[in-house]
C-alpha cells in the first residue's frame, strides 16, 4: 500500500521535473537573464563569445529591456557599446526607453537617450515616452524625457 501511494506522488513529479528540465536555456534566454539580473561579468563573456545582443525572448523583448527595467545602468552601458539597437520594440511597441522611464530608471533613461533612443516612438497604445514620463510624475524624469524630445 506504501509502495503504491508513493508511486502515485513519485511518477507525476519524475515527468513534471523532466518535461522542466528538458526545455531549452539558449544562450539568449542566459543573456536576457543574466541582464536582468545583473551578472555583468557573465553578460560581457556571452557577448565575447558572440550571443546576439539583439535577440528577443517570446515576448519580442532583448536583454537591453530586461537590463532597463531593473535599473542594470552597467549592463545598459555594455549593451549600448556592444551595438544593441537602443530603438528595438516589443511584441507592446514599447522600447527599452519606455521601459526605463516607466519604472523611473533616470540613470538608465539617462545612458538610452546618450546613445540616441527615440523619445518620439509610440508603443501599441499610440503612448508616447514623454507620457509615460508624465504618468511617473517624476519632475526630474519629465523634464530628462522633455529635453531629449526637442
Amino acid at each position: 500500500m506504501r509502495i503504491r501511494a508513493l508511486q502515485i506522488v513519485l511518477i507525476p513529479f519524475l515527468f513534471w521535473t523532466t518535461a522542466l528540465h528538458s526545455a531549452e536555456v539558449t544562450p539568449e534566454i542566459q543573456l536576457y537573464n543574466a541582464a536582468k539580473e545583473g551578472r555583468l561579468r557573465e553578460v560581457k563573456s556571452m557577448l565575447a563569445d558572440g550571443v546576439d545582443v539583439n535577440a528577443k525572448n517570446a515576448a519580442g523583448r532583448t536583454a537591453l529591456m530586461s537590463a532597463a527595467y531593473y535599473g542594470n545602468q552597467k549592463i545598459v552601458r555594455e549593451f549600448i557599446v556592444e551595438g544593441a539597437d537602443v530603438n528595438l520594440a516589443d511584441a507592446n511597441g514599447r522600447t527599452a526607453l519606455m521601459i526605463a522611464t516607466a519604472n523611473q530608471k533616470i540613470m538608465v533613461v539617462e545612458e538610452l537617450v546618450k546613445a540616441g533612443a527615440d523619445p518620439t516612438l509610440k508603443d501599441k497604445n499610440e503612448k508616447t515616452v514623454v507620457e509615460i514620463a508624465e504618468k511617473t510624475k517624476n519632475k526630474a524624469l519629465i523634464k530628462l524625457i522633455e529635453s531629449a524630445s526637442e
